[in-house]
């Protein structure tokens, strides 16, 4: 997911922007359900700099159901990821990340699988020196977008299974902050595919941000052996753009804020999210339960038509939402040519980071 933001200054001066420090957290959570009851859970999360000093910030939480046979019958987990950017780099940086699945095969099992990735940069702005007086006050106006490289999953065993009660969501905020004021809210959207009888799936939610959008759901119907119902929500480059205000001489913090949360049901249904990693979640849960490559199949479907690590979007394409054209050059170095102000700071769902451990499965 990236965050891009130029500034241009209504001042002569020439104001520039410093991002000071870069704080992170994350945390994932898996949480086992039989009607109402919570079975078992699992949940893990790191603070930067509160509990690791350093990034990357990864929490893992992951969970099967074994049967008395020893089968796994059901399975979920989650990853989410927090790195630490490249400001200098000449393409845009790494930020946050997310990937979950959940299925379940039997008769009983629930899954409620949630994940989040947090990151605040704090920045400085100062204006430049005049015959020795620092100039300051300038109104700086400023454009900025996020830009989501994944997708929303829910699948079935049964093209008209009902799906009522499974769903997979999405939460995006951008929040700023300045000491002694109220925290502005610059991008906040939700958006959710939710499903109903006789394999239904449709978008039950898309506020703020999403809101008004075409969203549409695609249907795989019968396009993997062995898992009949697959429907997604794809995100391919899409573009959130956002403005604000701010002025020389001042410090702010800008918050990302990424969430998402799966909710599968038993009986033979399931849901994946995954943004800015390459797909492996649900292709591990279905692995351990089917014993065979199916959610390999599906991961290698949607990659036909998303990539997920945001990767193939790095130089301003986007299919989906508004065009994402010349972000590239919004996350690079400033010539001593440029006008007005670029801040070389940009939030990104992470775009290539390949090598992950797996957690160990738990048993009950």
């Amino acid at each position: 997911m990236l965050l891009a933001a130029t500034w241009t200054a209504y001042a002569i001066p020439p104001v520039r922007g410093e991002v000071t420090e870069i704080t992170g957290s994350s945390s994932a959570s898996v949480v086992e359900v039989v009607g109402t009851s919570t079975v078992q859970s699992d949940f893990g999360q790191v603070n930067v700099p509160l509990t690791a000093q350093n990034p990357p910030a990864t929490s893992r939480a992951q969970l099967d159901r074994v049967g008395p046979d020893g089968q796994t019958t059901a399975a979920g987990q989650a990853v989410a990821l927090f790195v630490q950017p490249d400001l200098g780099a000449l393409g845009p940086p790494n930020d946050v990340g997310l990937d979950l699945g959940a299925f379940s095969d039997d008769a009983f099992t629930g899954w409620i699988v949630q994940g989040t990735a947090n990151e605040t940069r704090t920045i400085v702005t100062s204006g430049n020196n005049l015959g020795g007086n620092l100039i300051v006050g300038p109104v700086i106006s400023s454009r900025g977008r996020v830009v989501l490289s994944g997708a929303l999953i829910i699948t079935a065993s049964d093209l008209a299974k009902d799906l009522s009660g499974v769903e997979a969501g999405l939460k995006v905020r951008v929040v700023m902050r300045r000491a002694g004021e109220a925290a502005t809210m610059l991008l906040d959207g939700e958006v959710t595919v939710s499903g109903g009888p006789n394999g239904a799936v449709t978008v039950s939610q898309a506020t703020g941000a999403f809101a008004g959008m075409f969203l549409p759901v695609i249907d795989f119907a019968n396009a993997v052996p062995d898992l009949p119902l697959v429907k997604a929500l794809l995100f391919i480059g899409m573009n959130l753009p956002y403005n604000y205000d701010t002025g020389a001489g001042g410090e702010f913090d800008l918050d990302l804020s990424v969430s998402s949360r799966l909710v599968s049901t038993p009986g033979g249904t399931g849901a994946a999210a995954v943004f800015g990693l390459p797909q492996d979640g649900f292709g591990s849960v279905l692995q351990r339960i089917k014993k065979d490559d199916r959610g390999r199949q599906l991961e290698a479907l949607i990659a036909q038509h998303v990539d997920t690590t945001g990767a193939a979007y790095a130089g301003g394409e986007s299919a989906v939402g508004s065009a994402a054209t010349n972000l590239f050059p919004l996350c690079g170095a400033v010539g001593p040519g440029a006008t007005g102000l670029l801040l070389a700071g940009c939030f990104l769902i992470v775009a290539g980071r390949r090598r992950r451990r797996r957690a160990a499965p738990r048993t009950m």
